[in-house]
């Protein structure tokens, strides 16, 4: 009997789409994806995944804005993402000599 390959994740090369920004407010962060509205990852690096989360976790706020408002919207978000990532990288650096 031949034995099936189990599927990897790792296998299928995923790679984030930089459309995916804006359509779903999320960034690349290293080789994860980083909502930037409430600094989660999700597992795998899928649209549907990112869609998912935008849709049932940020359903009331941010689905619905569309055009100059969402661009402005994720602009902003990202911006305050910026100043965090530094601070965590250079006291790990401090930490870390």
């Amino acid at each position: 009997m031949a034995e099936k390959r189990k599927r990897k994740i790792d296998d299928e090369c995923r790679q984030f789409q930089e459309e995916w920004s804006l359509k779903y407010f999320f960034i690349k962060s290293g080789e994860k994806t980083l909502s930037a509205i409430c600094n989660e990852t999700v597992a795998v690096m899928k649209e549907y995944n990112l869609r998912r989360h935008l849709q049932s976790k940020h359903q009331e706020k941010y689905v619905q804005l569309e055009g100059k408002v969402r661009s402005e919207n994720f602009s902003k978000l990202q911006n305050q993402l910026i100043p965090q990532r530094t601070l965590f990288s250079k006291s790990s650096n401090e930490m870390n000599p």
